[in-house]
């Protein structure tokens, strides 16, 4: 019987061993496990460190070759625009200066272009004349083309906005050149031609569309105006300009650098005589020494523009002769708008003929490209 129990006891201590020997293995099976996928977590995050480190070393390398080529370029850059001139180059380079007209409307234009202002970006189309002369019958003889709109008299408007730019020189500073960076006078350098842009904006709005055009691009909800309206060529008629305080060389200097993109149109009568009665009929200053001072104003203005950007006419003998405003056309780069007649404006002082208005070709487009009729 104690036989027995004994060997019950050493049964129950070889069983209570093998319990404490399959837990200890199975703590062991665990920890290793838990080992196991610890190592394996470390060695996931190694690789993707690994991964991540290699790839943003390939992204800096690149962008470090990157910005050493840029430097390269605008160091070169820089070198060109020196090598072009004997002058120290300014502080200041525009970014470009193409000229999307090059080829066609405007190809001698000076365009420095800028975040600020793209002074080349619009074509316009001026009639620069003497009261009583025909200027009228041009404006609406030319507003017949395919997508010009010129707009009336304007109060010489221009040389008033032309007090934009001159205004900013004074005798102690000149604002635009980029010397005043210090001090009571402190701007930074304003990039050449950013002044074209605002008074650009003035012609804008002074020949904007007709309203019933305005609602229409509204109600389909296009672009805003000046994307619609970048294919018009816009512009103004202009009888006052030899009036303004400014000399003809100013003048055309004022409109080569705001309006670089423009043919200008400049028109006059060169029978002093029968000017001077034509506005002694209409009530306006009819000093014949005056007159022959704002012929010789336009003659000259015209000489310093250029041919390119400029087409002088004389009234006295345009009326005469329809080719001489077929040839106008011509020069401006229009194909199939020849006039048969002439139409005739401010008939019986400032009254409309009707019955004289000439029609194009229905193949009237401007050279370059073909356009479409807009309404004047």
């Amino acid at each position: 019987m104690e036989e027995e129990n004994r060997c019950s006891a050493h049964g129950s201590d070889i069983g209570v061993t093998l319990s404490v020997q399959r837990r200890s293995r199975s703590s062991e099976n665990k920890n290793t496990f838990l080992g196991m996928k610890t190592m394996q977590r470390k060695c996931l995050g190694l690789v993707c460190f690994l991964v991540f480190s290699t790839a943003l070393s390939m992204y800096l390398l690149q962008s470090v070759e990157g910005g050493i080529e840029s430097l390269l370029s605008i160091e070169t850059v820089r070198q060109d625009v020196a090598s072009d001139s004997d002058d120290e180059a300014p502080f200041f380079q525009p970014f470009n200066t193409s000229n999307p007209f090059q080829n066609s409307w405007c190809p001698e234009a000076t365009c420095n272009n800028s975040p600020v202002c793209a002074p080349c970006k619009r074509r316009f189309l001026f009639i620069v004349s003497t009261g009583r002369s025909g200027s009228t019958t041009l404006l609406r003889m030319m507003n017949m083309l395919p997508n010009v709109r010129l707009s009336g008299e304007n109060s010489n408007e221009l040389f008033v906005a032309s007090k934009l730019v001159t205004n900013l020189r004074t005798k102690e500073v000149n604002i635009l050149d980029g010397t005043a960076r210090q001090g009571a006078w402190a701007h930074n350098e304003i990039p050449q031609q950013a002044m074209a842009c605002p008074i650009q904006q003035i012609l804008e709005t002074l020949d904007i569309a007709p309203t019933e055009v305005l609602q229409e691009m509204h109600q389909r909800g296009g672009h805003p105006l000046r994307v619609e309206e970048e294919h018009n060529i816009l512009g103004a008629k202009v009888i006052r300009i030899q009036t303004g305080d400014w000399t003809p060389l100013q003048a055309s200097i004022f409109f080569k650098q705001n309006f670089p993109c423009s043919r200008i149109i400049v028109n006059y009568r060169s029978d002093i005589e029968s000017l001077a009665q034509s506005r002694a009929k209409a009530g306006w200053d009819s000093s014949k020494e005056k007159l022959h001072e704002q012929v010789d104003f336009l003659l000259e203005f015209a000489r310093n523009l250029g041919q390119d950007m400029s087409k002088l006419i004389d009234m006295t003998k345009w009326t005469e002769d329809i080719s001489i405003l077929n040839e106008v056309i011509d020069w401006l780069g229009y194909e199939h708008c020849h006039f048969d007649s002439l139409l005739h404006e401010n008939h019986d002082g400032y009254g409309r003929d009707e019955e004289s208005a000439p029609k194009f070709d229905e193949k009237c487009r401007f050279e370059e490209t073909s356009l479409v009729r807009v309404a004047a």
